[in-house]
């Protein structure tokens, strides 16, 4: 009996040949958009990723979880990231070949089954960008382990999965049809109705698979959204039927953890009394630092040195939780008070209009 993997993969392929939205891949003009620093991508179908969840991409170990098609990994290549992309699909890897080969970049293409062991070493990358695609898997859990494996410590997964309540519904999402969860090699009615829908092979999943089999697998949720299928009763009702998460390897550095690392290479021949005028000092010196390097660029023609720049405003960081410890205070604090101030004046957002009738107000 043929595995439902494999006529996934043959349903995916002859969809692509008749124009399936998820396997056009993007356009020079829109990879030259990407170099210029103009881009979006997306995990599910209608809203773009915050460009936070990513950070610099430059250099960055990326891989495409399912991810074929020739739609995000030529956007993150365009970033400077050092890309690799599995898929199941020939005609989807077919695509990334092709707009690396006409964009001149390179990429680590490999076609495997992801409900297998990853062919990757542990800790191989910083990134996994993995769009809608788990629903054509039964088991999602082994997959959610896999990628917490070859992540480093400190990388991210980026994974967009469609709510199982969907899977109730008929094929234009207004009646109630089916019994969860959904899955078609368990049930042949269920197989049948993706059969007459040419829907290839299907399965629910409930979020304790999804978001709770991410916790299980030792990676942290940081953020997450929902978003709306483009058509179908769901859509007209403005009922969101799909979630992205940004999941982390280990804890992120937080403010606390910061300041505690940074303040153990304090120097201890400071005495205390002039830790704060010590601290205030240095940001004075680190900010002039800071801004030279940026007024060589801008007026002096020099390339923007951007190693030198972040060290720099590291510097400008250390010497920020230096303060913190000379006032007493966690740097949390000082980071939270700004927020609620800037939240109190500017409720709705930055405007100018705002900022000018603020007339030195603090």
């Amino acid at each position: 009996m043929e595995r439902y993997q494999d006529v996934n993969a043959r349903t995916i392929d002859r969809w692509i040949a008749e124009g399936w939205e998820w396997g056009q891949p993007i356009s020079h003009e829109i990879y030259e958009s990407a170099l210029s620093g103009d881009w979006d991508v997306v995990l599910t179908p209608l809203k773009a990723v915050p460009h936070g969840w990513f950070g610099d991409l430059r250099g960055k170990r990326v891989l495409g979880l399912a991810s074929g098609g020739g739609q995000q990994m030529p956007i993150f290549a365009a970033l400077g990231a050092e890309c690799t992309v599995l898929d199941y699909s020939e005609r989807q890897l077919e695509s990334e070949r092709m707009v690396a080969a006409r964009e001149g970049y390179d990429i680590r293409v490999v076609r495997a089954d992801m409900t297998q062991p990853l062919p990757f070493e542990d800790g191989e990358f910083d990134l996994i960008f993995h769009p809608v695609s788990n629903c054509y898997v039964r088991e999602v859990e082994g997959i959610w382990r896999e990628c917490h494996r070859v992540l480093r410590e400190g990388g991210a997964l980026l994974a967009g999965f469609s709510n199982s309540f969907v899977y109730a519904l008929d094929n234009d999402e207004r009646t109630v049809v089916n019994t969860l969860p959904f899955d078609p090699v368990a049930n042949p009615e269920q197989m049948k109705q993706l059969e007459e829908e040419d829907c290839g092979v299907q399965f629910s999943h409930t979020l304790e698979e999804q978001i709770g089999g991410q916790l299980r697998a030792g990676l942290t949720i940081t953020d997450f959204y929902e978003d709306y299928d483009t058509e179908g009763g769901l859509c007209e009702h403005h009922v969101p039927c799909y979630i992205a998460t940004r999941a982390v390897k280990g804890a992120e550095l937080t403010a606390g953890a910061y300041q505690r690392d940074a303040m153990s290479l304090l120097n201890p021949a400071i005495p205390p009394e002039d830790v704060l005028l010590n601290a205030v000092m240095g940001l004075c010196g680190e900010a002039g630092e800071a801004i030279d390097i940026v007024k060589k660029q801008r007026f002096q023609g020099h390339p923007l040195d951007r190693d030198a720049l972040i060290k720099e405003l590291g510097d400008v960081a250390w010497y920020l939780a230096e303060a913190a410890q000379g006032l007493g205070v966690p740097l949390e604090e000082i980071l939270r008070r700004n927020l609620d101030k800037l939240h109190r004046r500017y409720p709705a957002g930055f405007s100018a209009e705002e900022s000018m009738r603020r007339d030195g107000r603090a």
